[in-house]
């Protein structure tokens, strides 16, 4: 009689390949991975009725007439049914709450002490006794040079004018 033996595919992967048990397994993950993707694009696309995930962004939510910019963001949250719109708010909303950085907060780190000349300069002279003196000092650095080292960090993605500075140091004290 004889015996037939049974080969598991990690020993025909290790057989044609060369390669090791771990690396199989990351295979197959990998392939697992692909597999269920594919499978839940075909129903994404069945219930769509489109050929490819690639036409969601063509499918979008019908908005009524007299909807306001301001509430169709509201109105996509609860009638939308199309995950590429639902993901581009999920993103959106995400970066949102990420983007706590305004110009204020950077010049709260970022800004030091400069003479009192470039706010006299630079500022209105009659706001200069509401100014606290801290921010002045002999010897520190321009605010301009610190305004234009700030911008090169580029944190905000927009520039921060002198108006910017001047207008955060009236309002706060360091």
């Amino acid at each position: 009689m004889e015996t037939t033996t049974i080969r598991r595919n990690v020993d025909r992967f290790i057989a044609s390949t060369g390669k090791s048990e771990t690396e199989y397994q990351q295979w197959a993950t990998e392939v697992g991975r692909k597999m269920h993707n594919n499978k839940l694009d075909a129903l994404i696309c069945a219930k769509f009725q489109i050929y490819t995930v690639a036409h969601l962004c063509y499918q979008s939510t019908e908005l009524p007439e007299m909807l306001l910019e301001s509430e169709a963001v509201a109105y996509l949250q609860e009638h939308s049914q199309n995950p590429y719109e639902i993901a581009k708010m999920w993103l959106e909303a995400k970066s949102n709450e990420l983007a706590w950085i305004d110009k204020e907060s950077i010049l709260a780190e970022h800004l030091r002490a400069f003479p009192k000349t470039d706010f006299e300069q630079n500022g209105d002279p009659n706001h200069l006794d509401s100014v606290s003196r801290s921010w002045f000092k002999k010897d520190g650095v321009n605010l301009d040079v610190q305004l234009e080292e700030i911008n090169d960090m580029n944190l905000l993605g927009d520039y921060i004018t002198m108006e910017d500075a001047i207008q955060f140091v009236m309002k706060y004290t360091p």
